[in-house]
């Protein structure tokens, strides 16, 4: 197989998968049909480094219906910086497990 027909399937198979925007949500689609209309579904970011905040910023940022209530990241620059970008409700939380116990994060 030449390199640009393999290069020009995997694209199409991958879009055609949904295997960009789409993939991101397949966690939180249960939580997103349970939620009323109104509300919103609150979620929290464990590691906030490259690909963290890349999702944050440009995913979660864009969805009226997903508020980031808490951010966890054991190096603490980021997770200052991730805290600062995170909606008023996002808390920091070095521990992971602290931040999965509130009942308001799905």
């Amino acid at each position: 197989m030449h390199r640009r027909r393999f290069l020009r399937s995997a694209a199409a198979g991958a879009l055609g998968a949904g295997v960009f925007a789409p993939g991101l949500t397949s966690g939180l689609a249960p939580a997103l049909l349970a939620q009323g209309a109104a509300e919103r579904l609150g979620v929290g970011l464990v590691g906030c480094g490259g690909r963290g905040r890349t999702i944050m910023d440009q995913y979660f940022k864009v969805r009226p219906d997903i508020e980031v209530r808490g951010v966890c990241d054991v190096y603490e620059p980021r997770l200052k910086a991730a805290a600062a970008a995170a909606s008023p409700t996002g808390a920091p939380y070095a521990d992971y497990r602290a931040m999965l116990d509130r009942n308001d994060i799905h």
